[in-house]
């Protein structure tokens, strides 16, 4: 009686393996939580993404696999922010609602479009969709960054000793030539190098936690 169990247990989660097996297969990029990008989900973010390329860099820029496998971290990380905040309620914090009023905004401004441009209901909740999702993220990353941005008297030390000549807060011998900096700008400079930093060691987390993995062979072939 076991093995006729053991064999159709087999029978009934055989299908849900290989169902499993070719989502996986044909998804872009997957993750141990279930965050995965099909191969139209990335052509339409890579469209941008090249645009975005051609504004920084030139027009005629030369795109191979490394842009693609840079677009399709950029989107994953994306997912699993927007996925980390969602699972955090981020929506209910004062990190969101600081960003209501951007959000409010911009919906008042797709509205205006819509009824321009005759734009489909669907279309223009897709598009606030977009814009919250955004916002979520910002907000979560904000939350997530706050507690190591703060910039003390050692740290604006710190950055003066190792710009000496560069930069400093007022005009003496020494530093006859190095620019003159305002303390609250100096300070953003810092917060901002902080912030940067922050961002990236939060990504690199966040993409060991979901054991992201790029379907390079799948990229090869998506123009």
């Amino acid at each position: 009686m076991k093995k006729y169990s053991v064999f159709f247990l087999g029978l009934i989660l055989l299908p849900v393996m290989i169902l499993a097996q070719n989502n996986e297969q044909s998804a872009v990029v997957t993750t141990s939580k279930g965050i995965t990008i099909s191969p139209a989900e990335f052509k339409a973010y890579y469209e941008d993404y090249k645009q975005k390329i051609k504004n920084l860099k030139s027009d005629d820029w030369y795109f191979n696999l490394s842009d693609k496998i840079t677009a399709a971290k950029e989107l994953a990380l994306q997912k699993i922010i927007l996925n980390e905040a969602k699972k955090n309620k981020i929506e209910q914090t004062e990190y969101f609602r600081i960003l209501k009023p951007e959000m409010e905004k911009a919906f008042q401004e797709i509205d205006q479009r819509a009824n321009r441009e005759k734009l489909s209901h669907e279309t223009v909740a897709l598009i606030k969709e977009k814009i919250k999702n955004g916002l979520l993220c910002k907000a979560y990353l904000n939350k997530e960054i706050e507690p190591y941005i703060q910039v003390t008297d050692s740290d604006i030390d710190n950055f003066l000793t190792a710009h000496q000549g560069t930069y400093a807060l007022k005009r003496t011998k020494k530093n006859s030539k190095a620019q003159i900096i305002q303390r609250d700008i100096l300070t953003q400079m810092i917060q901002s190098e902080k912030r940067s930093r922050v961002a990236k060691e939060i990504a690199q987390t966040l993409f060991k936690e979901y054991d992201v993995k790029v379907n390079e062979n799948m990229l090869k072939n998506i123009e």
